[in-house]
């Protein structure tokens, strides 16, 4: 029409475009960053499970760590349920049942962070401060502790946790390991023993034996909280094995010369 102007008119929205949001918050200079433990979160994941029936000789399970965060430690959930017993009266080897797990490695092509046997694990968990009660007392036998010599179908089930300690406490998470380079992974060795190492007198049906692994580890924090306030997101006083360049951050100092594994 005259006396008119045509405007374009505006452009249909592609389906299934982005929405675009507000920019990423980037940390302040100035000030005191949050301490890393402030800024991280923990976390527990269960990472994969083994069952195996012990026989007349050890048994080898290896197995992969997956490559995220930084590592506490890692929790291994033993549990053999026996059925079908007829034995009147079941007893143990000595340090059973947690010699049933015979050895314990933990560790990366560099070398070994962890090289003990199950009896001795357990000691170091009780006695060093990572079991926060005595497992042993509890009277949750499905879930935390349990040694049966009954009579009966169930006679020889024992249920058992073994820590693998990395971090020396959750205060100040000192030497926990950086664990985010996933081109060389943790590798996590757990044997399970012959049954005539667990059992003196066995029971009627030996129990297969489920290992759990629990993953105890904490988050890398962002650079800024939503405050925009800087964090400091990587520990400081962590084990010379996890300082590494690899772990992707540049920040993080070179590894220092390899420690004695604990245990070996």
């Amino acid at each position: 029409m005259p006396g008119t102007t045509n405007m374009p008119s505006p452009a249909p929205a592609q389906v299934g475009s982005p929405t675009v949001g507000p920019a990423p918050l980037q940390p302040q200079g100035g000030g005191q960053a949050i301490p890393f433990r402030i800024a991280t979160l923990e976390r527990q994941d269960v990472i994969g499970q083994t069952s195996i029936l012990p026989g007349a000789a050890e048994q080898i399970s290896d197995n992969v760590l997956p490559g995220t965060g930084y590592m506490y430690e890692v929790d291994l959930f033993c549990n053999a349920p026996s059925t079908g017993n007829s034995i009147t009266t079941i007893t143990y080897a000595e340090d059973a049942p947690y010699n049933a797990v015979s050895s314990v490695i933990l560790g990366d092509v560099t070398g070994q962070i962890v090289n003990l046997d199950g009896w001795s694990l357990k000691q170091i968990g009780k006695y060093g401060g990572w079991e926060p009660f005595n497992e042993e007392a509890s009277a949750d036998t499905t879930n935390v502790f349990s040694k049966s010599t009954a009579t009966g179908g169930a006679g020889g089930t024992f249920t058992f946790h073994l820590k693998v300690p990395v971090g020396l406490n959750r205060r100040d998470l000192v030497v926990i390991l950086g664990n985010q380079d996933r081109s060389q992974q943790y590798q996590l060795r757990h044997n399970v023993n012959a049954s005539a190492n667990i059992y003196a007198t066995a029971p009627t049906t030996v129990p297969t034996m489920t290992i759990v692994r629990n993953y105890g580890s904490y988050a890398v924090p962002n650079a800024a909280n939503e405050q925009a306030r800087r964090t400091k997101w990587y520990q400081t006083r962590m084990a010379s094995r996890g300082q590494r360049a690899a772990n992707g951050h540049a920040g993080v100092p070179r590894r220092h010369g390899r420690n004695a594994p604990l245990g070996g």
